[in-house]
């Protein structure tokens, strides 16, 4: 069974920020959107994709806040910081190991040193005893130290697996609890590493898994946060769902799902999008029957109570786009939800009311392609409950499309 599966959404403007790392893949798409193709190799490029994407993002972001200047050493520390050597690293080490402690200068010029080249972190991670100077100082009691020593772990984070498993291993817990902190920087701080140490995989997601961090960065999302620091706690999980291998227990599969079609009043994409990351991760198949009829009706839902609740014009139109990917993948592979989203439209409502209402009230290009390509997939599906309603409702007959010019 073929899986129904475009290239990732096209950009709407205002929200590029919600598609981020889309572009790259879009320009390598076939001349078709409707075509069908095998969605593994496209799933694989789509995660590494998002994985460079946001780990760029977060060096970029790191460079610029990385502010020396804040604790009052001024343009010679950072002077000296760009200019160290894995000699002095050694020699940073060693001093912090033997002293049981670091200063704000010892951490700002290790944090330069790791941003500046991977080799300053493996020398730094292989000199026994040196990281655990820099845990001592974030889980310590001074605030300034804490905040420089989670910069420190933010471009260890940056290091090879080994360095990643390590910070994972004696850091994690501690980045949990601090991403709900009421300093949203440090909070931000903890939220990057965390990105860091998921985007790889392997052992150091696995540790953070057996912390519980989908249930925490869930938590984040759902409870009175700041935004910034629910988008950031999105993209953690986006990174999570978006890994090949299964990682996610029954538990965590529930909690994802929940926490998306339960959000109240969502005011950007990133719950939604969450979701399409995690079903693609599935290849749009789910086992609970319940959790895939929840989420039928919630997509179903953004469809037929067009336009819905959103802070712009934009977010609402992405609602709509996102949910008729789901829809129609969904559907596609799987006849439960086939026979869920049909029955959706067993009374007066029919789909092809639905989708000309979406077509008069959008007057987009981008959601006329969708709705084509989720037509064409309803009429090329196997399954007789499909087949049944479409004679019904004549769809192809009674849907008004207008002439596509992007085409």
């Amino acid at each position: 069974m073929f899986i129904y599966y475009i290239a990732p959404l096209v950009f709407l403007s205002g929200i590029n920020s919600y598609f981020r790392g889309f572009v790259g893949i879009q320009k390598d798409k076939s001349e078709s959107e409707v075509m069908s193709v095998d969605p593994s190799p496209i799933d694989a490029r789509i995660r590494e994709f998002i994985r460079r994407d946001i780990q760029d993002s977060r060096t970029n972001s790191r460079n610029s806040d990385l502010d020396t200047v804040r604790c009052g050493l001024g343009e010679i520390v950072d002077v000296m910081s760009n200019n160290i050597t894995q000699k002095d690293v050694q020699g940073l080490a060693a001093r912090i190991k033997r002293r049981k402690r670091a200063t704000s200068n010892d951490l700002i010029r290790l944090s330069k040193a790791f941003m500046r080249n991977s080799e300053n972190i493996s020398t730094f991670i292989r000199i026994p005893g040196a990281i655990n100077v820099v845990i001592k100082e974030f889980t310590g009691q001074d605030a300034d130290l804490r905040l420089w020593a989670t910069e420190c772990l933010c471009n260890l984070s940056l290091g090879d697996d080994f360095c990643c498993e390590k910070v994972a291993l004696m850091a994690g817990s501690y980045l949990l609890a601090y991403v709900k902190s009421s300093n949203k920087h440090l909070a931000r701080l903890c939220l990057w590493v965390l990105c860091n140490l998921v985007s790889g995989g392997g052992k150091p997601l696995k540790i953070l898994m057996s912390q519980e961090i989908v249930r925490e960065l869930i938590s984040v999302v759902q409870n009175d946060f700041d935004d910034n620091i629910k988008n950031e706690s999105l993209n953690c999980l986006e990174l999570i769902v978006s890994h090949e291998e299964q990682i996610l227990s029954d538990s965590d599969n529930k909690i994802i799902v929940n926490a998306v079609i339960e959000e109240k009043n969502p005011e950007t994409l990133g719950g939604i999008q969450l979701l399409y990351r995690y079903l693609t991760g599935k290849n749009f198949h789910l086992s609970d029957l319940t959790a895939l009829a929840k989420v039928v009706t919630f997509c179903t839902e953004y469809l037929t109570k067009h336009p819905p609740k959103a802070p712009t014009r934009d977010i609402a139109l992405g609602f709509v786009l996102y949910s008729i990917r789901i829809l129609g993948n969904c559907t596609s592979v799987q006849e439960d939800a086939a026979k869920a989203f049909i029955e959706q439209f067993t009374g007066q409502k029919k789909l092809s009311d639905v989708i000309n209402s979406l077509i008069e009230s959008t007057k987009q290009e981008e959601v006329t392609i969708e709705l084509l390509w989720l037509v064409g997939s309803l009429h090329n599906s196997p399954y007789p409950a499909v087949q049944q309603y479409l004679e019904q409702d004549n769809l192809a007959y009674n849907t008004r499309f207008p002439v596509i010019t992007s085409l």
